[in-house]
């Protein structure tokens, strides 16, 4: 529950206006305070359904929430002076980026998606999940090359998602600008779902899911198996979405997943 949430309850008690008491007293319960709630701290009388007027909030109690809410800044520097600075967005972002033979570089987003960073930006880029492979970036080229019938061209751009972080609204500008994207990602519900959010990032940006050219041998040496929900989540992303079709029929055939790191094991 935000602060801005509890405000508005705050904000109904205030004006006389209705509010659901037992959704108000959960809220209340969850919260921290050096006081808790008394049974008969908040006095109100029935309105409508679920719907209750409050007449009196204990003195102690009512001081503590106001003052919770008190801020008339939702930033989060303002929120953090009660320590509820996850409440509300960071004011920018950033996407760490490096070519084949270049150490990483680090693009500022502003607030409205504008770069903040000078970068001169290459044409297609390469989107990779995992930490190791980016790092090892030279091994995971080389089984690129080696394992999957994907042909990059020898300029382009590697950007790590870092799961879906790089799905973040902040950065449609500058990937928007790319002519396509190839992703490597997870072989799992969470690296479909990295590329499921991309296509809805980015709807008119040709994309191609990477994948091993012998990826069915490859699950078949993996033992544990995933349960029916997760395996239907699978589907239906494949259903949906054709860039991912090829991969969740796998996925579902085989009921196994893969972490991108076991392909640096062949390099």
């Amino acid at each position: 529950m935000s602060l801005k949430q509890i405000k508005r309850y705050l904000d109904n008690i205030e004006n006389n206006k209705p509010i659901n008491l037992s959704k108000f007293f959960k809220v209340v319960d969850m919260l921290s305070l050096e006081t808790s709630r008394a049974s008969d701290d908040i006095k109100a009388y029935k309105h409508s359904g679920d719907l209750y007027i409050v007449t009196e909030i204990e003195v102690k109690l009512k001081e503590e929430l106001y003052l919770l809410t008190s801020s008339n800044d939702w930033s989060r520097e303002g929120l953090a002076q009660q320590n509820r600075s996850h409440d509300a967005n960071v004011d920018g972002s950033f996407i760490i980026i490096r070519s084949s033979d270049n150490l990483p570089t680090l693009i500022t987003i502003g607030g409205n998606g504008e770069v903040v960073s000078g970068f001169e930006r290459k044409e297609q880029a390469l989107l990779i999940e995992n930490r190791q492979n980016f790092l090892k970036i030279n091994e995971t080229m080389k089984f690129i090359k080696e394992y999957t019938n994907t042909d990059l061209t020898p300029d382009f751009d590697i950007i790590f998602t870092e799961g879906n972080a790089i799905t973040n609204a902040l950065h449609k500008p500058f990937l928007s600008k790319y002519k396509n994207f190839y992703l490597l990602l997870d072989l799992d519900l969470g690296g479909l779902t990295i590329a499921k959010n991309l296509t809805e990032l980015l709807p008119n940006t040709p994309m191609k899911l990477i994948l091993p050219l012998d990826i069915e041998e490859r699950l078949s040496k993996v033992v544990e198996v995933k349960p029916h929900d997760y395996l239907k989540k699978v589907f239906d992303l494949g259903n949906n979405y054709p860039l991912l079709t090829v991969a969740a029929s796998i996925i579902y055939k085989h009921k196994k997943i893969l972490e991108q790191e076991s392909y640096l094991y062949d390099v």
